[in-house]
């Protein structure tokens, strides 16, 4: 049950990191961001789609999974 809090922490890291400017690849997508201690092309901003995915995605999952019924039996 204490598994379904994880989740946040790694969501509150990734943020974290994003507004360190620990940046993704390069891109030329119209997305990209960029950061001003690192100079050059824009980079992507992929410190928020793992907050997204690895965050709140997974804590969604674990919340939805934790609330199921248990079997009983043999």
């Amino acid at each position: 049950m204490g598994a379904v809090g994880a989740p946040i922490g790694l969501f509150l890291g990734r943020l974290a990191n994003f507004i360190n400017g620990e940046s993704g690849a390069n891109t030329s997508v119209p997305w990209g961001m960029s950061f001003r201690p690192l100079p050059g092309l824009p980079r992507h901003p992929s410190q928020l789609y793992e907050a997204l995915l690895e965050g709140l995605v997974l804590f969604a999952v674990l919340l939805v999974l934790s609330r199921r019924k248990r079997p009983t039996g043999s």
